[in-house]
């Protein structure tokens, strides 16, 4: 099938049965009941006892529960009460019970918080201008770009003016990248970079303005085609690799930016002993973790 940087405008717009005026609502709401929300899929939650197991994982507890343990040895064979062994293990448990409710509250709030600050953007609907959610966007959707606005979907470039975007998280790239609405002459995939006249979530306009239409959302997105690869490490992010952890290579090959880090998850067998990630802690210590140890 003919990639959308290959088409032209109109292929494109015929493709995903719109035209420049964009859809109208009746139209976008049956596609947004076809392809879901424009949201990428979020981690499944800890339950509430995964959150209390991993609190008795603190290093201070595990002491508390460790000394516990030798104090009861010892009262069984003195012969004595285990008021001190008792009042440990309540501490322990208030602390792990109070660790939970923190973290589930917190948890609560930046959801309330993402809520509020919602992203939109500027749509045709009907022919007229809209501003909606970004997370109510379809293929399809004709939508407005101009400098300071992040990309809310990926998109084919119908019109550019002085365009300039960027794209780091993506390809890699240092600077802002020049866009254009004109077709791509060539034969089968393109770099992502190279793409010239398309646009994806994720990315902000720098400089210029631009008119798009959509063309995939939520997962089927460039982004959300990395999260998926990302899911396939497992459990190492969770377990090894912590937020601020830079990964720099994996399976041998190096990882610069979350283009390079996809294309390794999926030529990397990670159950494989001899496969090996290689990243940078926050103590900017540079750690190594054979493959297998991925659950």
């Amino acid at each position: 099938m003919q990639k959308e940087y290959t088409q032209t405008k109109e292929q494109v717009l015929e493709g995903l049965r719109t035209d420049r005026q964009g859809l109208s609502a009746q139209e976008a709401e049956k596609r947004l009941r076809e392809h879901g929300e424009n949201r990428l899929k979020e981690a499944e939650k800890l339950t509430l006892l995964q959150r209390f197991v991993q609190q008795l994982k603190d290093p201070m507890l595990l002491i508390l529960l460790a000394a516990a343990a030798v104090s009861a040895v010892t009262n069984i064979l003195s012969h004595e009460s285990f008021t001190e062994v008792i009042i440990i293990l309540l501490v322990v448990l208030l602390n792990a019970v109070l660790g939970v409710v923190q973290e589930s509250k917190a948890e609560a709030a930046i959801e309330a918080l993402q809520t509020m600050t919602a992203a939109t953007c500027k749509v045709l609907r009907d022919g007229k201008i809209t501003v909606l959610h970004s997370a109510d966007l379809v293929p399809g959707d004709v939508v407005l770009l101009e400098a300071g606005d992040a990309v809310p979907a990926d998109g084919r470039l119908l019109e550019s003016a002085s365009l300039k975007i960027e794209e780091a998280a993506l390809t890699g790239e240092s600077v802002p990248v020049n866009k254009t609405a004109e077709t791509i002459s060539a034969e089968g995939d393109v770099p992502l970079g190279d793409r010239k006249n398309m646009v994806y979530m994720g990315s902000t306009i720098v400089y210029g303005r631009a008119v798009a239409v959509v063309t995939a959302t939520g997962m089927d997105t460039e982004r959300g085609v990395y999260v998926i690869s990302v899911n396939a490490l497992g459990s190492v992010l969770r377990d090894y690799i912590r937020p601020n952890d830079v990964i720099l290579e994996l399976g041998g090959k190096t990882v610069n930016n979350l283009a390079d880090l996809q294309k390794a998850v999926q030529e990397t067998d990670l159950k494989q002993p001899q496969t090996m990630v290689i990243f940078r802690s926050q103590k900017e210590n540079k750690l190594t973790l054979p493959g297998n140890l991925l659950k």
